[in-house]
């Protein structure tokens, strides 16, 4: 069980590439009209006379960071901040489900402090509920159930998310057992 905490570097540079590797899949799907009787060549077939065409996640959050400027500008140009709530409230929720990978990437880099690792798992605790809201939206925005698992990338994001959590949490408890008594 001491293999944990000996290979973190490792296991958390593979968590890294894995949800970098998932930000490259779809997220999403961008609708183009094609009528039921022609093929969806290179695309998915959704509800009724529409097929999708996988968007990244990496373009997702590109689009999420430009419309969050856009809706904070707004907001700020003409105060209507009860119109906007809904919108901003769904692209926060995106931002805060990639923010892990920064702290990730950060705890690796920096190293090893106390305060770190407490915000840590803060972050990755916030961005599995964000991960998982990411994935339920998906769903329901694309209302096609036969086709989520298309959507692979914010499921592979959810699951390295869960299992870094895992990780740490474990390794955590770990330290602290094997760590000698104050005092």
């Amino acid at each position: 069980m001491s293999q944990i905490i000996e290979r973190k570097p490792t296991w958390r540079t593979a968590a890294v590439l894995l949800l970098l590797i998932s930000l490259a899949g779809p997220w999403f799907f961008d609708k183009i009209y094609v009528p039921r009787a022609y093929e969806c060549a290179g695309a998915v077939r959704l509800e009724g006379d529409f097929c999708g065409i996988g968007i990244s996640g990496v373009k997702a959050a590109a689009m999420v960071i430009g419309m969050t400027i856009y809706t904070v500008t707004q907001v700020i140009a003409e105060g209507n901040l009860p119109q906007r709530a809904r919108e901003l409230g769904i692209e926060m929720v995106f931002l805060l489900a990639i923010l892990p990978l920064f702290s990730l990437a950060y705890l690796e880099l920096r190293g090893r402090q106390q305060r770190r690792h407490r915000r840590h798992i803060a972050f990755l605790s916030l961005g599995c509920m964000s991960a998982l809201a990411v994935v339920v939206i998906s769903v329901i925005s694309e209302r096609a159930p036969g086709v989520f698992w298309e959507l692979w990338g914010p499921w592979l994001y959810f699951g390295a998310l869960l299992g870094s959590l895992a990780a740490e949490l474990f390794s955590r408890r770990r330290e602290k057992a094997a760590a000698p008594p104050a005092g």
